[in-house]
C-alpha cells in the first residue's frame, strides 16, 4: 500500500523517537530521519541492483588483486621494500612505516605480490568499515537493512582504490597514513559523550589511529588531531574524560612504538629529530614556510566536460532509482546497467588506451559530491536546515581529511588529496540526509556509490596502463622474475625483467654473497640492491641529485659518516658513470677509500628505459673492495680520528 508524504514523515518521527529511546548513543531529535518501509523491503529491481553492485565491487577488488603480481618500480617501490624488510638497520628516518609493516612482511615471508594484496585488502576493509559507519550515522539504523548497507558501503569502499592511480601498490607511508585516517573516522563515529563499551572502544581507536598516522606522516597526524577535536566539539561529543582515553591510548601506543623501534624514548626522539633535519637539508621544498600554503588545480576542457556528464548521469540515475514509481525506477536501473557494462569493458582491458584528461584527472571523482549537492537542492523535502550540528560536524571533518592527509608533502595538496577523495564522497552524502524521508535511500545511494566506483575503475585502469616509472601496460608484462626469498615471483616488462636478471646474474658471477652491504651511488636504484640481496648501507635509499634536491650530496655524506667502519670496510659499490642523478665517488674519501685504488670492477650491466624515471639507458657497475676488511676499517678509523 502506497503512503503519502505526510504518512511517511509521521513514520519517520515515530522511528526516530523509538531509536532514541532504545539507543543511548542515538542522534538528537530531528537528526536521523528514518526511511520508508519500501527500503526495508525493496522492489525486485532494487534488490537486483544491489546484488549487481555487490558483484561489481567483488570483481573490482579481484581485478586489482590479480594485477598486484605485475610490475615493479625500482626507485620508490624499491625504497618501500628495503625499508619494510629491514627497518632496524637504519637509525634515522622521518617516517616509520617500515616498522609497522615489517611483521606483515615476515608473516608473508617477503612475498612482494602477497604483501601488496594484503595492503589492498586491509585498505578496502578499513574503508568498508568507515563507509558503513558513515551510512549508519547519516541515515540511521532504520534506514535500510544491514545487508543493503553493507553492499552500498562495499561499493563506496572501492573508491579507496583510487590510491592506485599511479600503480604503487606496495605499502608505504602514504598508505599507512590513509589507513590510519580511515581507522580514525570509524573511531570518531563510535565515540560518544557517554561511557559505554562501544564509546570507549571508539575513543581508544582514535588514539591508535593517531599513532599510526604519526608513524607514517607526523605532519598529517598534527592536522588529524585538530580535526578530531573540532569534530567532537562541534558534534557535542566532547567529554574530557572520554578524550583522555584517546590521548592516553595514543601516548601508550607511541611509547610502545618508541621502545620497540629504538629501545627508549630518547633514542626515538633523536631518530625523529635527525630525520626531520635531513629532510630539510635535502631541500625539495621541505620547509616550515612551504607547509602552510594554498595550492590550486586546473582541469582541462575534457575533464570539465567529463565532470559535467558525470554529474548529470550519476545524479539523474540517483533521482530516478529513488523514485516511488516503478516505471521511473526502471529508467534508473537502465542507467545502472549501462554503467556496469562500461565498467566491465574497462576491467576486461578492452580499451587499449587509458582515460587521460590531464594531471588532475582523478579529481573527476568530484562529480559524485557535485551530484549529491545538486540532489540535496532539488529533491522534495530536502533542506540543509534539517541537518543537525552533528551532521554538519561530520561533513566538515570529512571535507578536511584529504587536505590533512596531503599536509606536509611537496606535491600539490589537491593532487595528493584527490587520491583519498573517498572522504569527499562521504562528506557530500551527509547533505542527502533530510531527503531520506521522501525518497528510497538505497535507490538514492546506490547510483552515487556505483558512479564513484566507475570513475575509480577508469583511473586505476589508467594507472595500470601507464604504471609509475614503467615502460608498458601491466597486462603486457610477460617477463617472469624470481626474486627468491627476497620477494617471490613477479611479472615485469621485458626491459625491466632483463635489467633485474642481468644484475642478479652479474652479482652471482662476481661472487656476491646475499647479506653483504652495498653503497648505492647511482642515486635511484634501491630496488636493485633489494633484488640481489644486498644490505643497503647507510639508509634504505641514499637519494641522488634529482632536480630540486640541492642538498643530496651533503645528505649522502652525513649518512655515510654515521655508518660503522666495520660495515663500510666490507661494503661493495653500485655506481652509474654519467648517470642522471649519480652521487660522486669522492664521497668515499669520508671513510678513507678511493674508487680507483681501493675497488675493482666486479660486473656491469645496462639499465632499462624509464628505470627510476630516466629514459636514457646507462651502464651500472658492481665494484668490490680490493683491501682486506681489516685494512679498510683501519683507514676509515684513521680518517674519522
Amino acid at each position: 500500500m502506497k503512503r503519502s508524504h505526510a504518512e511517511v514523515a509521521k513514520m519517520t518521527r515515530h522511528a526516530s523517537l523509538s531509536r532514541r529511546a532504545d539507543d543511548p548513543d542515538a542522534l538528537p531529535a530531528g537528526t536521523a530521519p528514518a526511511v520508508p518501509l519500501t527500503d526495508i523491503r525493496p522492489s525486485l529491481g532494487i534488490r537486483a541492483a544491489l546484488w549487481v553492485s555487490a558483484f561489481a565491487s567483488l570483481a573490482t577488488l579481484a581485478w586489482v588483486l590479480w594485477f598486484c603480481r605485475f610490475g615493479l618500480d625500482f626507485a620508490d617501490e624499491g625504497f618501500y621494500l628495503v625499508w619494510i624488510s629491514a627497518p632496524y638497520r637504519y637509525a634515522i628516518s622521518a617516517t616509520q612505516f617500515g616498522f609497522v609493516y615489517h611483521p606483515l612482511h615476515l608473516l608473508l615471508q617477503g612475498n612482494i605480490a602477497a604483501l601488496r594484496q594484503a595492503n589492498v585488502l586491509l585498505t578496502f576493509g578499513l574503508a568498508w568499515w568507515a563507509a558503513s559507519s558513515c551510512l549508519n550515522e547519516i541515515f540511521g539504523h532504520a534506514s535500510m537493512a544491514r545487508w543493503m548497507r553493507l553492499i552500498v558501503a562495499a561499493a563506496l569502499a572501492t573508491v579507496a582504490l583510487m590510491f592506485l592511480r599511479l600503480w604503487l601498490p606496495t605499502p608505504s607511508y602514504n598508505w599507512l597514513a590513509f589507513q590510519g585516517m580511515l581507522l580514525a573516522l570509524s573511531g570518531m563515529l563510535l565515540a560518544q559523550r557517554t561511557a559505554s563499551a562501544r564509546s570507549i572502544a571508539g575513543w581508544a581507536l582514535i588514539g591508535l589511529a593517531g599513532t599510526l598516522v604519526f608513524l607514517a606522516k607526523p605532519t598529517s597526524a598534527a592536522v588529524l588531531g585538530v580535526c578530531v577535536l573540532a569534530y567532537v566539539g562541534l558534534a557535542g561529543k566532547l567529554n574530557w574524560r572520554m578524550l583522555a582515553i584517546a590521548v592516553l591510548t595514543a601516548a601508550l601506543c607511541c611509547a610502545i612504538a618508541a621502545f620497540a623501534i629504538d629501545g627508549s624514548l630518547t633514542g626515538f626522539l633523536t631518530r625523529l629529530r635527525r630525520g626531520s633535519a635531513q629532510a630539510f637539508e635535502l631541500g625539495a621544498g621541505y620547509s616550515f614556510t612551504t607547509l602552510l600554503r594554498i595550492d590550486v588545480f586546473q582541469l582541462d576542457a575534457m575533464s570539465r566536460q567529463a565532470i559535467a556528464w558525470g554529474v548529470m548521469f550519476i545524479g539523474g540515475a540517483a533521482y530516478l532509482l529513488s523514485s516511488r514509481l516503478a516505471i521511473v525506477r526502471g529508467l534508473g536501473l537502465v542507467l545502472i546497467l549501462a554503467a556496469l557494462v562500461y565498467e566491465a569493458i574497462v576491467v576486461l582491458g578492452i580499451p587499449e588506451k587509458p582515460t587521460e584528461f590531464g594531471e588532475f584527472q582523478h579529481l573527476m571523482l568530484l562529480a559524485v559530491p557535485m551530484a549529491s549537492v545538486l540532489l540535496a537542492l532539488v529533491l522534495p523535502g530536502s533542506t540543509l536546515r534539517g541537518l543537525s550540528r552533528r551532521h554538519w560536524a561530520l561533513a566538515l571533518v570529512l571535507a578536511v581529511l584529504p587536505h590533512a592527509f596531503a599536509f606536509g608533502t611537496n606535491n600539490n595538496y589537491w593532487w595528493l588529496g584527490g587520491l583519498v577523495a573517498l572522504f569527499w564522497v562521504l562528506a557530500a552524502l551527509v547533505l542527502l540526509s533530510p531527503a531520506a524521508s521522501y525518497r528510497g535511500v538505497v535507490g538514492l545511494l546506490l547510483p552515487l556509490a556505483m558512479g564513484a566506483q566507475l570513475i575509480v575503475v577508469t583511473q586505476v585502469h589508467s594507472g595500470m596502463q601507464g604504471p609509475y616509472y614503467q615502460p608498458q601496460p601491466l597486462q603486457k608484462d610477460d617477463y617472469r622474475v624470481d626474486f627468491g626469498a627476497r620477494g617471490g615471483v613477479l611479472w615485469l616488462a621485458p626491459t625491466h625483467g632483463k635489467y633485474a636478471t642481468d644484475a642478479i646474474g652479474a652479482a652471482r658471477t662476481a661472487g656476491f654473497v646475499a647479506g653483504t652491504p652495498m653503497i648505492d651511488l647511482s642515486g635511484h636504484s634501491p630496488g636493485l640492491l633489494y633484488a640481489i640481496g644486498a644490505e643497503n648501507t647507510g639508509q634504505a635509499w641514499i637519494i641522488g641529485k634529482y632536480p630540486g634536491y640541492a642538498g643530496a650530496e651533503v645528505v649522502a655524506a652525513s649518512i655515510l659518516d654515521r655508518v660503522d667502519c666495520a660495515e663500510l670496510a666490507r661494503a661493495w659499490l653500485l655506481v652509474e658513470p654519467g648517470g642522471p642523478v649519480s652521487l660522486p665517488t669522492r664521497l668515499l674519501s669520508r671513510f678513507g677509500a678511493h674508487a680507483d685504488s681501493d675497488y675493482e670492477l666486479a660486473g656491469s650491466f645496462e639499465t632499462a628505459p624509464i628505470v627510476g624515471g630516466f629514459t636514457p639507458v646507462k651502464t651500472q657497475q658492481f665494484m668490490r673492495p680490493r683491501r682486506s676488511p681489516e685494512e679498510a676499517r683501519a683507514a676509515c678509523e684513521a680518517v674519522r680520528r
